[in-house]
C-alpha cells in the first residue's frame, strides 16, 4: 500500500516562497501510527530564482535535526539534485531561462519516526550576512519557492501490519474511498454511509463514494492512468481514451467493471478505505469479477498480481457475529467494515472519542452511543493546549480551525481572551501580535518580551463568522534601522493553554452560518426516496451540503419520502421535500427555478441555465433549516463541499456556490456589530426608515410652521 500526501492536500494553495521575509519553515505531515512503514521519502519540487554566486544554501530538517545542507548555484543556471540517500547525492545543472532554476530533493527516510503523529520536515534558506555593511544576501531575487501540488510525503507499508481500528485510521489517505454494493442501497445502508462520511470529514479528511460496477454505470477514471500504463491487460479501445482524458465511462460490459476493479486495485489508494455492509459488497465484487478469466486476453500476470483466485476470501465474516465496525482484508489491503444491522451505530462509533481506543480489530456497540455533550452552555472554551512553542525569527503564526457545530447548541463565539507569553528577544523591540478572524483583523497590540504575559481580548463582529471558522495569531518582528534582520536571534514564543472563547446566546438565524449551533442531536436529513436508488451520485452531494453548513453530528434522524408540507421536530436539511413553510421563496416546475422576493418579485430564474440546486435557509414553525430544490430533481454533480456561510439563499451547480444573497434584505447582507458605530453608518443602515419619517413629519412640521407665522401677524397687528 502506497500513499501520497502533498502540501496542497494539507490546505496550502500557493507557492511558499523562502527570502527575508521568510526564510524557515516547517511542514507537518501526518504519518501513520502502530504499522510498519517502507521506502518513505519526501520529495521537494520548486524553483530558485536570480541567485548570487555561493552564497546561499538549503537545509533540510526532520523532526528539528538537520539532515542535508546544499549550497545553491550563482548564475541564471538552473540545477537538479537528487539525494541518494543522506551521505551523498548527484548533482546537474542545466539551463533553464533568465528567471532562474528548478529544484528537485529527493531525501529518503530510512527510520522514519512521528512526533505526535507528525513527521516535522523544517526547510531554511540560510545566505551571508555581512555585519559591517548590515546587507543580508536574502531579499528580492534571492528567493526559494516551492510547489505545494508536487512537494509531497511518499510512503508504503505492508496491509498485514496494519492490527487495529486506530492504526487503520491513521492510513487513511486525504480522500478515503467509501465502497457501497450497489449503486442503489436501502435506507440503513445509505443512513450509514452519509454518517460514516460525517465521521471521516470530523477527521479532517474528504471521503468519496464508489459503487461496485454494473453494466449501465458509469465510473470515475481519475486514479486509473498509472496503473493502465503498468498493467499487463487488454484495455477496450473507448475506455482507454477515457483513463487517458481521466473522464467518466459508462461500462457498457462485464469484462469493463472487472478491469476498472483490478485498475482500481492496482493504483496508489487501493480500491476503498471503507466498505459498507461487507457481505453485500463481497458478493457484488464476486459477480463483477466474474468477467475477468485467468486464462482469458486480460492476463495471467493480472490475476496472480490482484490475487484473484483469492476472492472468495476477501471481507470476510467477523470473528464476532455482533461487530458493528471491523478490520477486514479486501484484497491484501485493509478496509473499515461496517456491518450488520446496527451499521448506522458503527459510523457514530467512529465519530466519538472512542475511536482514540480503538486499539481492537472488531468492535461491538450494543447499547445507544453516548456522545460528547454539546448541551451545556458554557461561558468560554479552551482551545490553545496543544499549540506548539515558536520560534520566531521575522514572524510565526498559529491558525487555529473553529467550528460553530463543535460549539454548545444556542452559543456563538463572543470574544478571544489570549495570553501570549515571549522570552526577550535581545534587540529590545517589542513585536506586534496580530488577531485575525477569517482573515478578519480583529486587534493588535505590541508582544511583552521582559518574561511577563501579554493578555488581549479581540471582540468577534458578526460580519467575521463564517460555518467553518480560521483563528489566525500572527506574530512580527519589528525592525529598526540599526539592527540587520538577519543578525538578530530568534526567541521562542507561545499561545498559553489558558486562552480561552468566550460565547454568548445565539441571535435570530437569519444567515446560513447561523445555523451550524443549532444542528444537534435528532436533526432531520429528509431525502427523496429516489435519492437511494442512486446512492453514489447522490450521496456526494448530500455529504457536501451538510459539510458546508458544518453539520458536524452523525446522531441524525434519516427520513426517506417525506411527504411535502411536513412538520420538522428539530432543526433540519430537507431535499426536494419543503416542508411548511411561509418563508420559502423557490418555485420548480417546468423544468426551471425561480426564485420571488417578498413582494412576490421574480429575482432569479434558472431558466437554460442546466443542472443546479437552490438553498434556501427557511423557518418551519420554530424550527429552522435549509431547503434544497433542484431543477427536475437532478442533483448538480458536486465533488468538493459548499461553502454556504453568508446570505440566506444560495444558487450552485457542479462548480460550487455560484451566488449567495440575504432574499430578506439584498442590499444589507450583513449585521453588522461592531463596537463604537459612529451616526453615518446607522443613517446608511436605515435610510430607507429615516426618508419614510421624514416625509410623514415634513405636512406636520409645514402646518406647525404656517400655524406660528400667522399667529405672530396676528400678534404685531
Amino acid at each position: 500500500m502506497t500513499r501520497v500526501l502533498t502540501l496542497a492536500d494539507m490546505g496550502l494553495s500557493e507557492q511558499v516562497s523562502f527570502s527575508n521575509r521568510n526564510f524557515e519553515q516547517h511542514f507537518y505531515f501526518p504519518v501513520p501510527q502502530g504499522v510498519v512503514l517502507k521506502d518513505a521519502h519526501v520529495e521537494i519540487h520548486g524553483a530558485y530564482l536570480h541567485p548570487f554566486t555561493g552564497t546561499a544554501a538549503v537545509t533540510l530538517l526532520v523532526n528539528g535535526t538537520p539532515v542535508f545542507t546544499h549550497r545553491l548555484p550563482g548564475g541564471d543556471d538552473g540545477f537538479s539534485l537528487k539525494l541518494v540517500d543522506l551521505n551523498g547525492a548527484t548533482f546537474s545543472r542545466r539551463h533553464l531561462d533568465e528567471q532562474g532554476g528548478a529544484i528537485d530533493i529527493s531525501l529518503p527516510l530510512h527510520k522514519l519516526r512521528a512526533q505526535g503523529g507528525f513527521l516535522d520536515l523544517g526547510v531554511v534558506l540560510s545566505s551571508q550576512v555581512d555585519a559591517t555593511r548590515c546587507i543580508d544576501e536574502r531579499g528580492r531575487g534571492n528567493e526559494l519557492s516551492i510547489d505545494p501540488k508536487a512537494t509531497r510525503l511518499v510512503y508504503s507499508f505492508e496491509g498485514s501490519s496494519v492490527q487495529d481500528i486506530h492504526s487503520l485510521l491513521t492510513t487513511l489517505p486525504r480522500r478515503p474511498v467509501i465502497l457501497l454494493p450497489h449503486r442503489e442501497l436501502n435506507a440503513v445502508q445509505y443512513g450509514a454511509a452519509l454518517r460514516l462520511s460525517q465521521a471521516l470529514s470530523g477527521m479532517g479528511l474528504q471521503p468519496e463514494f464508489a459503487a461496485v460496477p454494473q453494466v449501465g454505470d458509469v465510473v470515475d477514471t481519475v486514479l486509473l492512468e498509472d496503473a493502465a500504463k503498468i498493467a499487463s491487460v487488454r484495455i477496450p479501445g473507448a475506455m482507454a481514451s477515457a483513463i487517458a482524458q481521466r473522464q467518466p465511462y459508462k461500462i457498457v460490459q462485464p469484462a469493463e467493471a472487472a478491469i476498472w476493479l483490478a485498475l482500481r486495485m492496482m493504483s496508489p489508494d487501493g480500491l476503498a478505505q471503507a466498505v459498507i455492509d461487507p457481505a453485500q459488497t463481497r458478493q457484488a465484487l464476486l459477480t463483477a469479477l466474474q468477467g475477468m478469466d485467468a486464462d482469458s486476453a486480460l492476463g495471467k500476470q493480472l490475476w496472480r498480481e490482484l490475487r484473484l483466485d483469492e476472492a472468495d476470501r476477501w471481507l470476510p465474516k467477523a470473528a464476532l457475529g455482533n461487530a458493528n465496525v471491523r478490520v477486514a482484508m479486501l484484497a491484501g489491503q485493509p478496509v473499515l467494515a461496517l456491518e450488520g444491522g446496527d451499521i448506522g451505530r458503527g459510523a457514530d462509533l467512529l465519530a466519538s472519542t472512542w475511536r482514540q481506543i480503538a486499539g481492537s480489530r472488531e468492535l461491538v456497540l450494543g447499547t445507544a452511543l453516548q456522545m460528547p455533550n454539546r448541551d451545556s452552555s458554557l461561558p468560554h472554551i479552551h482551545f490553545a493546549p496543544n499549540l506548539p512553542v515558536q520560534n520566531v525569527s521575522e514572524q510565526a503564526e498559529w491558525v487555529v480551525p473553529i467550528q460553530l457545530s463543535s460549539l454548545p447548541q444556542g452559543k456563538w463565539p463572543d470574544s478571544f481572551e489570549l495570553n501570549l507569553m515571549a522570552a526577550p528577544s535581545g534587540d529590545g523591540l517589542a513585536p506586534v501580535v496580530s488577531v485575525f478572524m477569517n482573515d478578519n483583523l480583529l486587534t493588535a497590540t505590541s508582544l511583552r518580551t521582559d518574561g511577563e504575559i501579554t493578555r488581549l481580548r479581540a471582540h468577534i463582529p458578526m460580519y467575521a463568522l463564517r460555518a467553518n471558522n480560521l483563528l489566525r495569531v500572527e506574530i512580527r518582528r519589528r525592525i529598526s534601522g540599526g539592527h540587520c534582520s538577519g543578525m538578530a536571534q530568534s526567541f521562542p514564543v507561545q499561545l498559553l493553554p489558558s486562552s480561552y472563547l468566550n460565547l454568548r446566546d445565539a441571535q435570530a438565524v437569519t444567515q446560513f452560518f447561523m445555523l451550524g449551533t443549532g444542528f444537534g442531536r435528532g436533526s432531520e436529513i429528509i431525502v427523496p426516496a429516489r435519492y437511494l436508488q442512486d446512492a453514489a451520485n447522490t450521496l456526494p452531494v448530500v455529504s457536501s451540503v451538510l459539510r458546508g453548513l458544518s453539520f458536524g453530528e452523525t446522531d441524525f434522524k434519516l427520513a426517506i419520502n417525506a411527504k411535502p408540507g411536513f412538520k420538522p421536530l428539530h432543526a433540519f436539511v430537507a431535499f426536494e421535500s419543503a416542508p411548511d413553510s411561509d418563508t420559502q421563496r423557490v418555485a420548480a416546475g417546468s423544468g426551471r427555478l425561480v426564485v420571488r422576493n417578498k413582494r412576490d418579485h421574480a429575482v432569479f430564474d434558472s431558466a437554460g441555465l442546466g443542472s443546479m440546486a437552490v438553498l434556501q435557509l427557511i423557518q418551519s414553525g420554530h424550527q429552522h433549516g435549509i431547503s434544497v430544490i433542484t431543477v427536475d430533481g437532478t442533483l448538480p454533480a458536486l465533488r468538493k463541499p459548499l461553502e454556504l456561510s453568508a446570505g440566506n439563499l444560495a444558487i450552485a451547480d457542479a462548480e460550487g456556490v455560484r451566488l449567495a444573497i440575504n432574499l430578506d434584505d439584498p442590499e444589507n447582507d450583513w449585521q453588522l456589530d461592531e463596537q463604537n458605530r459612529g451616526v453615518l453608518t446607522f443613517m446608511q443602515r436605515y435610510r430607507t426608515w429615516l426618508i419614510v419619517l421624514g416625509l410623514m413629519l415634513l405636512p406636520v412640521v409645514v402646518v406647525l410652521g404656517l400655524r406660528w407665522y400667522f399667529r405672530n401677524r396676528q400678534l404685531k397687528g
